[in-house]
């Protein structure tokens, strides 16, 4: 069945931008602070008392996760069993390095704080505002004509599709991936949202310029990499691939979501060469 504008993809990383932009309306609303330290929250963790909520949003805190939890958990049981299971090392605060941990243990700091589900603050803060239609979570996504099915590459080497094996990502996975990688959207849903933030319609403009500060060499901060004409977003799992790029002044962008990542033809060299061309 041919995809179309309606249909709906796993965004993947790109969610990670959106838990930063409930994160910095906590922070707007004086309840949090960029420099208020982990060790408020969770005390028990190693280093603590020198990570900011600044440096988990930019990963430049040291933590790190090997594997998440064996068993389906609860979203409070997987902040505690990430909490528990990280590994802290102080020598790489303000290093950048890649751990969807940081955005697990943002997501326990937002429930904490507003005493609501993740889904809750998602829902009030995205899905109603802006009326997505084609957005929700992957635990209750259903088998909708509109969801796509994704596929696993047979070789890294692969560039033609072949659709021969389905990926199935187990409910385990699901629910690891909480305030980090599990959310679906249409291409619709995604410009839009993050055109909403951009043009502060979500925080201010203010607080999306402060949450979107480089927090090293790598660009990233905020959930986004930051580039001189824009910011860039980007995830890969479960055999879906997402990217998307737009301009600073929220007027133009480019997504691009794919049911079928194959390393060695990847969505993110169009997406750049598309934009490109558009934002000139």
């Amino acid at each position: 069945m041919p995809n179309d504008n309606q249909s709906e993809y796993q965004i993947l990383s790109i969610q990670k931008s959106l838990t930063a932009a409930m994160v910095m309306k906590l922070v707007t609303a004086h309840r949090l602070r960029l420099n208020t330290t982990l060790s408020r929250f969770y005390p028990k963790i190693k280093n603590a008392d020198h990570i900011s909520i600044r440096s988990l949003l930019n990963m430049t805190s040291g933590l790190s996760l090997t594997h998440g939890s064996p068993s389906r958990l609860t979203a409070k049981q997987v902040v505690a069993y990430d909490a528990d299971h990280l590994t802290s090392q102080p020598n790489q605060v303000g290093q950048w390095h890649y751990e969807p941990v940081n955005y697990v243990l943002l997501t326990g700091i937002i429930m904490r704080l507003t005493h609501r589900s993740y889904a809750q603050n998602f829902n009030t803060m995205f899905k109603g505002p802006i009326h997505l239609l084609h957005s929700g979570f992957v635990q209750q996504w259903g088998h909708t004509v509109f969801r796509t099915t994704s596929y696993h590459h047979i070789s890294n080497r692969q560039i033609v599709p072949n659709y021969q094996r389905v990926y199935h990502e187990s409910t385990v996975a699901m629910q690891n991936e909480l305030g980090t990688g599990q959310v679906y959207m249409s291409t619709r849903d995604l410009f839009r949202v993050e055109q909403a933030l951009l043009q502060g319609r979500l925080i201010s403009k203010r607080a999306v310029a402060q949450l979107h500060q480089p927090g090293s060499v790598s660009t990233y901060g905020g959930g986004v990499y930051n580039q001189p004409d824009g910011i860039r977003l980007h995830g890969i799992g479960y055999g879906y691939e997402s990217a998307a790029l737009l301009t600073r002044n929220d007027r133009t962008g480019v997504v691009l979501l794919s049911n079928d990542y194959r390393r060695h033809a990847s969505v993110l060299p169009l997406a750049n060469t598309m934009f490109k061309k558009v934002a000139d």
